[in-house]
């Protein structure tokens, strides 16, 4: 993970991938499948300006 970055990708293989987000807010992730694409919605609310935390969501 590099911190620079607000949103990354990381893929640790053939079946397992990582979407890591970085915000200063409370995050609400959803998903959904649109014509064979995997479609990753994150919300952030509540930002308070403190350090970037990371959320991790693997994607199998």
């Amino acid at each position: 993970m590099d911190e620079k970055y607000t949103l990354q990708l990381i893929n640790e293989g053939k079946d397992i991938a990582y979407i890591i987000f970085r915000s200063t807010g409370t995050i609400t992730a959803d998903g959904e499948t649109q014509n064979n694409i995997f479609i990753v919605k994150l919300d952030v609310t509540n930002q308070q300006g403190h350090a970037r935390e990371a959320h991790i969501y693997p994607l199998t």
